[in-house]
């Protein structure tokens, strides 16, 4: 998940130059440059003795794997989709909830409400179900669509009101994923 004020990517023929991709690992692994694109023969030989074939954007940052071009920062999955399409999206999704897992098929374009749909259970939930509470011997159920809490109802068990939020995620098109265990 990254907001979509992030700084505009190289264009996908250049990262085509720069990045090879394991879309089985979601690694990413920095080519040979040619000697066009240093000053000196010492430097080419420098930078691919320390870079080439070495896996780039290793840096965690906000839970996501990071990496420095030309002096900008750019996160990994951000790369990755750029090099893979050609496109921008908005945000991207990790479907496993694990921001450091960008293999191909962990990965899709979303926008702030899809990513939302698809998040963990809060480390503070005591419930143990997204959108359920206690109030006494009563459990609460609600969800939050279109920027609107939406209470769900009351039920006398636990279980009821998981399966009010379940249905009502279903219905407003969450990702099965939502509401899992922390990524620890």
């Amino acid at each position: 998940m990254t907001r979509s004020k992030e700084t505009p990517l190289p264009p996908q023929d250049e990262l085509e130059k720069l990045f090879r991709y394991d879309g089985e690992t979601g690694k990413l692994f920095w080519k040979r440059r040619p000697r066009p694109r240093f000053t000196t023969d010492g430097a080419c030989k420098s930078w691919n003795i320390r870079f080439a074939d070495k896996e780039a954007f290793t840096t965690l940052c906000n839970g996501h794997l990071r990496g420095i071009y030309q002096k900008q920062n750019y996160y990994a999955h951000r790369v990755i989709w750029k090099l893979k399409t050609g496109d921008e999206p908005p945000e991207i999704d990790h479907i496993d909830g694990n921001p450091t897992n960008n293999a191909w098929k962990n990965l899709r374009a979303a926008n702030r409400a899809i990513n939302n749909r698809n998040v963990p259970r809060r480390a503070d939930n005591s419930s143990g179900v997204t959108g359920v509470t206690s109030r006494g011997d009563r459990w609460i159920a609600q969800i939050m669509a279109r920027g609107q809490v939406r209470h769900l109802g009351v039920y006398a068990t636990k279980e009821e009101a998981a399966a009010a939020r379940k249905a009502a995620e279903k219905a407003l098109d969450f990702h099965a994923n939502h509401g899992r265990a922390p990524v620890p």
